[in-house]
C-alpha cells in the first residue's frame, strides 16, 4: 500500500498491484508506439562524428557502417541521405 497523489487532490491509498498494472499498461502502449515509428527511427544520419558532418572521419565510414549493420536481421540499411539533420 502506498499513497497516490494527483493534481492537488487528497492522497488516496493505492495497492502495489495497481501500480504494477499501470506500469504494464504504459510499457504495452509505448512498445506499440515504438513499433509504429520503427521505420522512421531507422533513418539515421551516419557521418562518423558527434555533429554528423563527417569531418575528420574515414571516407568510407558511413558506407562501411551501413554495410555491417545491414547484415544484422533486426536492423535496416535505410540511412538518411544527409550526414546531419
Amino acid at each position: 500500500m502506498k499513497l497516490g497523489r494527483t493534481h492537488l487532490m487528497d492522497a488516496m491509498p493505492v495497492r502495489f498491484d495497481q501500480v504494477l498494472s499501470g506500469w504494464a499498461c504504459q510499457v504495452d502502449v509505448d512498445a506499440e508506439r515504438i513499433e509504429r515509428c520503427r521505420d522512421d527511427l531507422l533513418h539515421v544520419p551516419i557521418g562518423g562524428t558527434a555533429v554528423g558532418t563527417g569531418v575528420n572521419a574515414h571516407p568510407s565510414f558511413a558506407a562501411e557502417f551501413a554495410r555491417r549493420s545491414a547484415a544484422r536481421p533486426a536492423w535496416s540499411s535505410a540511412w538518411a541521405p544527409a550526414r546531419s539533420h
